[in-house]
């Protein structure tokens, strides 16, 4: 399976504590969004297949990223909403790798979903991808320097709108670089709110031309050639957004 168009949400989770669920697997996390209580202590185990062994079985469930990178994506959420623990573990089912992500607290149920929204990024098609990208994006020249949630919402904005309709989405676009503390602050600012998409970070960016791509083939993404291409795009919009900051 090489298009991700054609793929089937699959979150695998269980929950124990205020809402109990048994380990199965959902299209997603509805069962706590919809529960209706406004604060609740749970315990969750969210599976992550490694790579693209369970794409095979129309599974919208990859990971590209490897353990560090996981902790540190969950670390940057650890200091937006507060206190929980969390642990990686890896397993294996039959010929398939995953990583298992237990997370631990209490409190609002916003924080919850933020939580939980955050943790799919790291495994449903397309964030699973510009997270991979915004990993490896880092390690190029000129990037060190920035963090991941910039680049992750830098290289979001560069597709069509049809490219993420429909999923849960934190920021739509963006026209100014951010700080850590100030992208920590503004999610801060969301939840305090009720903000229950978290899509009002950024504002979109203007004029802007998307990436043409088969970016619905896991091929583009994983192939050096596709990094290229998407590089030199990255490169000329980041060096946009950079004037931009300068003259605010």
């Amino acid at each position: 399976m090489k298009e991700f168009n054609y793929l089937n949400y699959h979150t695998e989770y269980s929950c124990k504590g205020d809402i109990e669920k048994d380990f199965r697997p959902e299209a997603c996390f509805g069962k706590i969004f919809s529960c209706g209580k406004a604060s609740i202590e749970e315990t969750y185990v969210i599976r992550l297949y490694k790579g693209d062994c369970a794409l095979k079985e129309r599974k919208n469930n990859a990971c590209f990223v490897g353990k560090e990178e996981i902790r540190r994506h969950i670390i940057l959420a650890k200091e937006i909403v507060g206190k929980f623990t969390y642990k990686i573990e890896e397993g294996q089912d039959g010929d398939k790798s995953f990583y298992d992500v237990t997370v631990k607290m209490n409190g609002d149920r916003l924080n919850h979903q933020y939580i939980l929204t955050w943790v799919r990024y790291l495994y449903e098609y397309p964030f699973n991808m510009i997270l991979a990208d915004a990993n490896r994006l880092k390690g190029e020249k000129g990037f060190k320097r920035e963090t991941i949630a910039n680049l992750f919402v830098l290289i979001s904005s560069c597709f069509p709108g049809s490219f993420d309709r429909d999923i849960h989405l934190i920021s739509w676009g963006t026209d100014k670089l951010l700080t850590k503390k100030e992208t920590i602050d503004r999610i801060k600012d969301l939840i305090e709110r009720g903000d229950r998409k978290l899509n009002h970070i950024y504002t979109n960016i203007k004029g802007k031309k998307n990436i043409s791509g088969d970016y619905k083939n896991l091929e583009y993404w994983n192939s050096d050639e596709g990094f290229k291409e998407r590089f030199n795009y990255y490169k000329q919009y980041y060096s946009r957004l950079k004037k931009k900051n300068e003259r605010v």
